[in-house]
Formats: C-alpha cells, sequence, structure tokens
C-alpha cells in the first residue's frame, strides 16, 4: 500500500478541478506511505499549490497537512505509522465503536487484500461525510495473486447507483510494459473511462502495439465519489440483472439514472486520448522536444541506453509525457 502514480495523478485532477477546497480532514484506508520512487512527484505537486521547496521525506500525513488537512488519521491491521489498529473485515461503526466522519475517505490498494468486500466497502460508506469524498484506486487487470480481488468497472457504477455517490471522475491506469519506440505502455496520467476505452485498447493489443501477457497486464481503475446522502449503505445488486429482481429491498432502485452513470466521459475520444498519453503521438512529441532542448536530448538517451542495460538516475520528472 501506498501513494504512488496512480494516487498522485488523480491527486492533480482533483486539485485542478478545485474538489478539496472544503477538506479539512482525511482517514485513508491503510497505513500509508509515499515511496521513494514517488517522492519528487509529490513535492512537485505541492509546490505547484505553494510554491515552497520541499527538502525533507514527506510523510502521508506531513503530504495532506501541505494540501491543507488539518486532521489526518489511517487504520490498518498492521499498527505501523500511527495508524489506528482495526479490522476492515469487521463492520467498524458496530465492532469498534468508531463513528467519527472526514471529508475525504481514500483506498489505495487495499480493499483487494479484504475478504469480506462488502463490510469494507460499508466502512467507507460510514466513514465519510455528507458530501464528503471517497477515492478507490484498485487492480483491473492482471496482479497475479497481489490480493483476493480485482475489480470491474460496473462494480463502480452499481456502487454509485445504489447508494446514490456522484462520480466526479473516472479513470483508467496502464500499468502496462513497451516495446522500443512503439510506447504503448506504462502511463503515468490516467486515461478518462469510459465504456469503449478497453475495446480501444483491445484493438492496439491485436494490432502488436501493446505488450499483453498473463503476468504483465497490469492496469488499475480509479474514480472519485462524492457523498450525496448521509443514508444506510446499500449493497448493491448488479444493475444489467435488475429488471428480472424479485427481491423487495433492491426494487427502489430500478427507476436509478443507470443511463447518467455509464455516460461517463461519454464525450472523449478514446482513440486521440490513447494516441497523445501512450503511443506515436508521445515520441513524435518527445522528439521534437529534444531537436530544441538539450538537456532534454541526454535524457531521452539516457532512457534509451536503460533499455539496453545501462542504468541511470533522473533528477527530472521522469513521469511527465510531453
Amino acid at each position: 500500500m501506498g501513494i504512488g502514480h496512480q494516487a498522485l495523478a488523480l491527486f492533480e485532477e482533483i486539485i485542478d478541478n478545485k474538489d478539496f477546497s472544503c477538506c479539512k480532514s482525511v482517514v485513508e484506508a491503510g497505513s500509508q506511505f509515499i515511496d521513494g520512487h514517488y517522492q519528487e512527484r509529490a513535492k512537485l505537486l505541492l509546490y505547484n499549490q505553494s510554491k515552497k521547496i520541499y527538502n525533507k521525506t514527506l510523510s502521508a500525513k506531513e503530504f495532506y497537512q501541505h494540501l491543507g488537512f488539518e486532521e489526518y488519521k489511517a487504520i490498518d491491521a498492521d499498527g505501523e505509522r500511527g495508524s489506528i489498529v482495526m479490522d476492515f473485515n469487521e463492520n467498524l461503526k458496530k465492532t469498534n465503536n468508531f463513528s467519527e466522519k472526514f471529508d475525504l475517505v481514500t483506498n489505495f490498494g487495499t480493499s483487494e487484500h479484504v475478504f469480506n468486500q462488502s463490510n469494507f466497502f460499508e466502512n467507507i460508506h460510514n466513514l465519510a461525510k455528507k458530501d464528503g469524498l471517497m477515492i478507490h484506486v484498485l487492480p483491473f487487470e492482471g496482479y497475479f495473486n497481489h490480493g483476493y480481488f480485482n475489480y470491474h468497472p460496473i462494480f463502480f457504477f452499481d456502487l454509485a447507483i445504489f447508494n446514490n455517490y456522484e462520480i466526479l471522475g473516472y479513470w483508467y491506469f496502464s500499468e502496462k510494459p513497451d516495446k522500443l519506440l512503439k510506447y504503448y505502455g506504462t502511463n503515468f496520467k490516467a486515461l478518462k473511462y469510459n465504456e469503449n476505452l478497453i475495446e480501444e485498447l483491445d484493438k492496439l493489443v491485436t494490432e502488436g502495439k501493446i505488450v499483453n501477457t498473463p503476468k504483465t497486464n497490469h492496469s488499475s481503475l480509479g474514480i472519485v465519489y462524492k457523498k450525496l446522502e448521509d443514508q444506510e449503505f446499500k449493497s448493491p445488486f448488479q444493475g444489467k440483472w435488475l429488471e428480472q429482481c424479485k427481491i423487495d429491498k433492491y426494487k427502489g432502485n430500478k427507476n436509478a439514472d443507470v443511463n447518467k452513470v455509464l455516460s461517463i466521459n461519454q464525450n472523449v475520444n478514446n482513440k486521440n486520448q490513447i494516441e497523445e498519453n501512450l503511443g506515436g503521438g508521445y515520441w513524435k512529441n518527445k522528439i521534437k522536444r529534444s531537436l530544441t532542448n538539450y538537456k532534454y536530448l541526454i535524457k531521452n538517451i539516457k532512457l534509451l541506453l536503460n533499455k539496453i542495460g545501462f542504468k541511470f538516475k533522473f533528477k527530472g520528472k521522469y513521469w511527465e509525457r510531453k
């Protein structure tokens, strides 16, 4: 568990949209940390907000404090980094009498390790205030034996429909390996998810532009919810079978505006966003920039040499897709 590129990419999106403007308290599912690989990006994100330079290694708590959060807590079975020891397999409200609520609740790769999924997502719901935000960044494809679960996109749609969450953003993170000079690989920025995105990516697999094997086919989904009502949590019944369902407690959701939820990011041109973030468009911009920027050219030469076995450390913002 940790705050990595996927979480930081979502923070960049959320901050740009000013969705954190009213958030003062945060609780994290998992004793989170910012690994050394991601420290530079986290510090740059903070610098872009305050123009202050952060030289020390940032903890997760310090990261949120610099973003303007006044209260930070984390919950984990290991009790590491000052986290509260509780079991997400249990209902925290009933078992631990824990009824605190927060402006932001995060789940950066924790729920897939918890067997009782219903209790876990009810806990996240209960921890969020009315109008509070909930962020999930979780495995979608691959991650063999990483945890108990990977998640399908429809899971997050139905969770929103049954609990009246507003979806503020929904993203897909490619974590696939690259082919030299055919870069359709790891994406340090998010692709906006919609129901046709996977079809476009699938075409690139059949064309041999994406390396796709059972061990390397990794990706994640990221979603940001806004909790519109402080109501009891409802376990979803899969929407595509709801019309045939004869169980009374699910009938109230039959009139939910499913099409509104499914139409998230419907105006996004998937072919263009994939090309710009993962594909040939990336290389064209990289080559063009290399011709006008000597330091950038040197960095790209180092990247190329890395591909054939030489190793270099990068001081620059290597995740930026420019």
